[in-house]
């Protein structure tokens, strides 16, 4: 008997961070692996043919992003599908897409369901908000959608102080454990010969935050360059201290597409 699902994260087979996801998902939590060069149809064949008619409260969507766009899959016609807030409110197949995932495979019992967008540049633009309002009209009020623009969802808070240390619940809890995603994403360090380094976004104590772009794929990253060299041995292990405790984002995703 196949063991219940409590949650599906549907991820593009472009997206670079597959196997750190697959490492950091919770139990009850199934991923799907969609091809980027089928289509909607094909992405909706995907997610069919892993779940065999279960159904799950939560669906998570990682699109591929990259700096101008974020794709959900190319069609047979070689056309870009696209997610904004002008493909949701007007492509008839996307809107069609997401109605039929939240039938067929969401749970149709009472309680909570959630669609979520994770690594979603869409979070950190102005149409943020009236795509979320799109959203949630097309899916119907008993479904909470989030847009987050990390990986691992820790700025989205679904609840509050759930326990006596004020911890709160957010949308990466649902699907895996984000500071294990976290550690694992910011472990994979990679040479930069196969990066483009497009700008400075931001400035630290002890070093600078620089948006790359993969040049094989267009996914983007941002890296913490830190000079050793300038600092002294206990800036050096201050340093290394932040570092330990909040990893620098190495991400192929939308969580770095906001400057």
């Amino acid at each position: 008997m196949d063991t219940p699902l409590r949650s599906v994260i549907v991820i593009t087979e472009k997206f670079r961070a597959i196997s750190s996801v697959e490492h950091a998902v919770l139990n009850n939590t199934q991923i799907v692996v969609a091809p980027h060069d089928r289509g909607l149809q094909g992405l909706t064949n995907a997610i069919s043919a892993a779940l065999k008619g279960r159904k799950a409260n939560n669906i998570a969507f990682i699109f591929n992003s990259t700096l101008n766009s974020v794709q959900i899959c190319l069609e047979e016609d070689q056309r870009l599908c696209l997610f904004n807030l002008e493909s949701v409110k007007t492509c008839f197949e996307l809107r069609n897409f997401f109605l039929y995932v939240s039938s067929a495979f969401l749970t149709q019992e009472l309680g909570s369901k959630r669609v979520d967008f994770l690594a979603c540049s869409n979070a950190g633009t102005q149409e943020a908000q009236a795509l979320l309002q799109e959203l949630r009209s097309l899916l119907g009020s008993d479904i909470e959608v989030s847009l987050s623009r990390e990986l691992w969802g820790l700025d989205v808070i679904i609840q509050r102080n759930i326990d006596e240390r004020g911890r709160n619940y957010r949308v990466g809890d649902v699907y895996y454990k984000p500071d294990k995603l976290r550690t694992l994403t910011a472990s994979s360090g990679q040479s930069l010969a196969g990066f483009e380094k497009i700008r400075i976004v931001g400035k630290g104590a002890y070093g600078t935050a620089v948006l790359y772009r993969k040049k094989d794929d267009d996914s983007l990253v941002i890296l913490k360059e830190i000079n050793m060299h300038d600092l002294t041995a206990q800036e050096r292990l201050l340093c290394l201290n932040e570092i330990k405790t909040a990893p620098p984002r190495l991400v192929a995703a939308a969580e770095a597409a906001a400057a």
